[in-house]
């Protein structure tokens, strides 16, 4: 047993024996722990020695001349000296073992018992068991303070169900004053829905059939609002029996209700974000399928007109669906994050029709975007989200219609100390014409769940979501308004140090591309999509949905690289990887994949990614950048 102490245990031994005294310190220096010994002979000096409480434990012998140390127990007691005590003995007297520990010593230790381990064990029991004990007493004065605090409100409540007593806390909780609550019943301020089950439990009452209800109810404030109260009511009755009154125990419930129903709204999201997520993912695999055969079509059409026209349509809605399924996976937060350089101005450029749709014909969208707004590092569809959030909150601020200002510029941030580090920034100004905000309302804006709207017209999380956006991106968000006013919110976003991404000129497949790949994939319809797009590039493909296979073949076969899907049925990718590179260390590794909730997804280690749904010139540039060849640019 040891005590961290951080120095060596600090002992007050307590005995008029000069010998004695030697003797124990010779015993300590043969125990586990390092002891620091002071000694003193006398009572008086005992409790000096206490009083200064620079001891972690007192050895105090039960003889010291004309008095004992039971006399040394109980005037420390008294004094409320809390350095704990061990009472040394050598008589054999269990009733004196019992008064010590009566008068307040830790332990007792008998003389004939002494060897140093055992005289180690009970020092060290003694520190311990004292702060134990002192530790429960700070926590049960804590827990006193912490009811006298509570919200807990005795009221008296007489036969007829009028107030008879009211405390200044429930007059304020439900905006009465205490005349005016003494001159109604509770049936006059109860909720109407919760009122029958209340009269019932006061006639069970009165009629003898309970002695105490407790139950959950509404009360009507003075204003019309309603708070929810936890109640506890107990039949007050004379000597003979007869009802009295009723004693009611009531406590405030309403952030319970509300942290309540905030939880039952956030499992409703997450399970709409569960199911959001996979239809976002199956979908993502058919998208895939589709836009490559639909782009590998637009070349076998090429020089048809119509055939073209509905190529490029083909291709159209399914880049929509695309997106549309990106939105549905940041939704469900499923969705595989692709932080990119943009221009802020062309995002929004890009959104304007999208915007107009949100808001609707009666509110005027106004761009006013700032001349070299430096480019930011963020993610395209959350950086779309945020836009679209910001759009959706201005236009249920304006249901009689307004105006939609949304202006860019370049900000400088000089001064430290801010939210914000020194430096250059993007600046998006969002602004409306609605109806404003007050400063409690605004105080809170950002917070989950918060939110102004009527019951069932809003989650609470548009704005939230903006601002976690915002945060996660680097930046910083703030909003200014007022009744009346309309409200700004401007958004500030770190500008990027990396250039603006040069987009790919698409061409012609090369002719061939030395390298054999071997391809995984359990979804037919994408295996083979991938299969024919390598295989017109040139390169040798050898394909199968069953992993075993997979390992087999590389047995049989040198492979360059392994292209593999995350998430299959019996062995995952990663675990393919490990495997066959166990065997074949040079053979290179790209995973591909729709799905980021999923598990595997951590142990991909780095190697390259590619997202799902993909497009010929994405995958075949994807797997020309493992395969680490440095010839031009590779497109279909």
């Amino acid at each position: 047993m040891t005590i961290e102490t951080g120095h060596p245990v600090r002992l007050l031994v307590v005995d008029d024996d000069a010998r004695f005294v030697e003797y124990l310190r010779i015993l300590l220096r043969r125990a586990r722990s390092a002891f620091d010994v002071s000694a003193v002979g006398t009572v008086d000096e005992a409790l000096r020695g206490l009083a200064r409480g620079t001891h972690d434990v007192c050895l105090l012998d039960y003889r010291l001349g004309d008095e004992d140390g039971l006399d040394v127990l109980r005037r420390a007691r008294v004094r409320d000296l809390a350095t704990p005590v061990v009472l040394l003995t050598g008589e054999q007297d269990e009733s004196l073992e019992l008064a010590a520990i009566h008068e307040g010593a830790q332990d007792y230790l008998n003389k004939s018992e002494l060897e140093p381990h055992r005289l180690e064990r009970t020092l060290l029991r003694a520190i311990a068991r004292h702060r134990a004990e002192r530790t429960l007493r700070e926590r049960e004065l804590r827990v006193a303070e912490a009811e006298a605090r509570a919200l807990v409100m005795a009221t008296l409540v007489g036969l007829d169900g009028r107030w008879l007593k009211v405390p200044p806390r429930f007059c304020a909780l439900l905006g009465y004053t205490e005349e005016e609550l003494l001159g109604l019943r509770f049936q006059d301020i109860t909720h109407p829905d919760d009122l029958a089950c209340c009269v019932d439990a006061l006639q069970q009452m009165t009629a003898g059939t309970v002695r105490s209800v407790e139950c959950e109810k509404r009360y009507v404030r003075k204003d019309g609002g309603t708070v929810w109260v936890y109640l506890n009511s107990s039949l007050v009755a004379d000597d003979d029996g007869t009802p009295l009154c009723l004693l009611t125990y009531v406590r405030d419930i309403g952030e319970q209700k509300q942290l309540e129903e905030q939880l039952r709204q956030a499992h409703k999201m997450q399970a709409i974000g569960q199911l959001a997520g996979g239809v976002a993912h199956d979908f993502n695999n058919l998208l895939t399928a589709i836009l490559g055969y639909a782009q590998l079509l637009e070349e076998e059409c090429a020089g048809i007109p119509d055939a073209e026209r509905d190529v490029a349509e083909v291709l159209k809605a399914a880049t929509s669906a695309s997106a549309l399924t990106a939105q549905l996976l940041a939704f469900s937060r499923k969705q595989l994050l692709k932080p990119e350089v943009l221009s802020v101005n062309t995002v929004i450029e890009g959104m304007t029709n999208l915007l107009s749709r949100v808001v609707g014909e009666d509110i005027t969208i106004v761009t006013r975007l700032g001349e070299a707004v430096p480019l930011v590092e963020a993610d395209l569809v959350q950086l779309q989200q945020m836009l679209i959030n910001l759009a959706s909150n201005a236009r249920d601020a304006m249901p009689r219609g307004g105006r939609l200002v949304v202006e860019t510029s370049t900000r400088v941030m000089a001064d430290a100390g801010g939210p914000l580090p020194p430096g250059t920034y993007a600046s998006i100004v969002v602004s409306d014409t609605g109806c404003g905000m007050d400063r409690a309302t605004l105080a809170r804006i950002f917070e989950p769940f918060f939110t102004t709207k009527e019951h069932g017209k809003g989650t609470g999380l548009g704005l939230s979501t903006v601002y976690g956006i915002v945060k996660q991106s680097g930046g910083d968000i703030a909003c200014e308004s007022a009744p009346g006013a309309g409200a700004t919110f401007s958004i500030l976003l770190p500008a990027s140090e990396k250039a603006s991404p040069v987009p790919s000129i698409r061409g012609t497949m090369p002719c061939a591309c030395p390298g054999t790949i071997l391809l995984v994939e359990d979804r037919t319809d994408v295996r083979l999509l991938a299969r024919r797009i390598l295989v017109r590039c040139g390169y040798t493909v050898l394909d199968t949905d069953d992993p075993d296979i997979a390992l087999r073949t590389a047995d049989e076969t040198s492979v360059d690289l392994l292209l593999t899907d995350v998430v299959m049925p019996g062995m995952n990718g990663p675990e393919l990887a490990r495997r066959l590179r166990a065997r074949h260390p040079d053979v290179r590794v790209m995973f591909m994949s729709g799905f980021a909730e999923h598990s595997a997804i951590a142990e991909t280690g780095g190697a390259p990614f590619l997202s799902k749904p993909f497009t010929p010139e994405v995958l075949l540039q994807k797997v020309h950048d493992a395969l680490g060849e440095t010839d031009a640019q590779v497109t279909p």
